[in-house]
């Protein structure tokens, strides 16, 4: 099915324009006419920038955004349909568009999870090579020959903070990985009972990755930065590039704010918390297996007592929407999401 698009316009996009190949496909929300009102009546289409005779296809680039980081890849403003000729492709149903296109914005906002993870291991290993090359300062060990300055990763605050990128790096990483065998498992177990258990997972955990991953990037690099001193601060070093790089995943596929007010007011209070107990039982089966090994038995124990303090708090902001409007219970949205990823 086609549609002959009005002139509609679409902003920040990636790579939007440019002549690395001779057609691009972009992915446009749109409303058939005679469409329902508000989001119901809202359809996915298929807008190649050249058509299929190879004739131009009404799509426009009329601005770049100049970002403060990943200039790599440009940010365009296009516009469709100015010349009322842009022809779209519907995909899948007819008003099914938002549904359609969460199915791809939900594989997107893993990947910015990733991302934060990837560009904070970049920037802990710049950070790692310099603390173990720079020398300043006296061995904090008094017992320690003083008579000459020592690397930088002798001094317990550097350490402190090289290993909490490393623990944020590995942390990070392994959770997205458990998201991305809880995708494997939704595709491909036969039990219905099954796809619903990794559904229900993954609506619950796919904002978590992705934010916790964007967000405590930005910290993990900063501390990277720090462990330079000054010179973090110069363009003699990557870290520069690397704070700016990692500073827009907040923002992308959906702001920390949003992910929060959906993560407690949807996955988890609407949802009125099946999804959360489902996750923490997978938890649960963890520590049990960790609660046999003697060094991992304290860990476990610790873990286990934040998991009552998450329900207990999830308990008592589900009293309060009993008791007062959105407004009240979603104000510490952003802090929950911050517990539950943490």
């Amino acid at each position: 099915m086609e549609a002959i698009t009005s002139r509609a316009r679409k902003i920040f996009i990636s790579a939007g324009h440019h002549d690395v190949t001779e057609n691009i496909l972009h992915l446009v929300l749109a409303r058939i006419e005679g469409a329902p009102q508000g989001t119901k009546g809202i359809s996915l289409f298929l807008v190649p920038t050249t058509s299929d005779d190879g004739q131009y296809n009404d799509v426009s680039s009329i601005g770049i955004y100049h970002k403060m980081g990943q200039k790599a890849t440009p940010a365009m403003h296009l516009e469709f349909g100015a010349n009322d000729s842009c022809t779209g492709y519907l995909v899948g149903e007819a008003h099914k568009g938002l549904s359609h296109m969460f199915l791809m914005m939900d594989n997107a906002r893993l990947s910015v999870g990733s991302m934060g993870a990837g560009i904070a291991s970049s920037a802990y290993y710049h950070a790692l090579r310099y603390a173990n090359e720079r020398k300043q300062g006296r061995h904090p060990d008094e017992s320690k020959d003083a008579s000459e300055s020592v690397a930088v990763i002798n001094h317990p605050d550097v350490r402190r903070m090289l290993l909490s990128q490393k623990a944020f790096i590995e942390g990070t990483l392994a959770f997205i990985l458990q998201c991305y065998l809880y995708l494997d498992m939704q595709k491909h177990s036969s039990e219905s009972s099954e796809v619903e258990k990794y559904t229900r997972l993954l609506r619950l955990l796919t904002p978590v990755a992705k934010t916790y991953g964007a967000e405590h990037g930005v910290t993990s690099v900063n501390q990277a930065l720090q462990v330079f001193g000054g010179y973090g601060y110069t363009s003699d070093f990557p870290l520069e590039q690397l704070a700016r790089d990692v500073r827009i995943l907040p923002i992308y596929e959906g702001t920390t704010g949003i992910h929060s007010l959906g993560l407690l007011g949807r996955q988890v209070l609407k949802d009125q918390g099946k999804s959360l107990e489902l996750w923490c039982k997978e938890v649960m089966l963890d520590i049990g297996r960790a609660h046999e090994l003697e060094e991992l038995a304290t860990y476990a124990a610790r873990l286990s007592l934040e998991i009552d303090n998450l329900f207990e708090i999830t308990q008592h902001l589900a009293e309060l929407t009993k008791e007062h409007s959105a407004e009240v219970y979603l104000a510490d949205a952003n802090l929950y999401m911050e517990f539950l990823g943490s």
